[in-house]
């Protein structure tokens, strides 16, 4: 039985609901400034971007950040969220956390981990040659469509070539927004990737 939403989990939902709707409406067509969201009228500001920058981490959202203001764009894995409920997809979550990935070597050991639902996951370890994207990039080998590979290739060469630098949060970003349809093949490597986020 899945879990009971909080209420920013409850939010958050809310947020992505609204935003097909709230598009429709937008100038700046496919993004929304977050004034057009009908579940963040009610809530201050901080409140709202603390709200959008967590469903950016999650990607399922892409935003532009201005001083004032955030526009907001559905990813297509925010659309794939939106095809269960909140409770399914926050589930599906947990379940595909629940794999780490040891680094050593070059080589990957995938071993299962139990976890809770407040319990922070940590890769470390010295990446050298960052093994982690030769095998990545072995993986993506096995995605069937052409176009889908190079993209995804490219993306991980991306990620590769900025991953010391704070310029990787945002490769990271659009490389999980390419990845969306492929996380069968992608989600073993998640938490290797994840690690380069704090590393700077």
């Amino acid at each position: 039985m899945p879990a009971e939403l909080s209420a920013e989990q409850r939010v958050r939902r809310k947020i992505l609901e609204d935003l097909p709707a709230a598009v429709r409406n937008s100038p700046a067509k496919p993004f929304v400034s977050i004034s057009y969201i009908p579940a963040l009228r009610k809530y201050d500001q901080e409140f709202a971007f603390d709200m959008l920058d967590i469903l950016e981490h999650e990607g399922r959202v892409e935003l532009r950040k201005h001083e004032v203001d955030r526009a907001v764009k559905l990813t297509p894995l925010g659309k794939q969220s939106l095809e269960c409920s909140e409770e399914e997809w926050q589930a599906s979550k947990r379940s595909a956390s629940n794999t780490s990935v040891h680094i050593s070597g070059g080589a990957f050991h995938q071993s299962p981990i139990g976890i809770g639902s407040n319990v922070t996951q940590s890769v470390s370890g010295t990446f050298g040659e960052t093994p982690v994207f030769l095998e990545l990039r072995n993986a993506i080998a096995n995605v069937p469509d052409e176009d889908d590979r190079a993209k995804l290739c490219a993306g991980v060469d991306a990620m590769e070539k900025v991953h010391n630098t704070t310029d990787y949060v945002s490769r990271y970003a659009n490389f999980m927004q390419l990845a969306a349809n492929h996380m069968t093949v992608i989600a073993p490597f998640i938490p290797a990737l994840a690690a380069f986020l704090n590393s700077h």
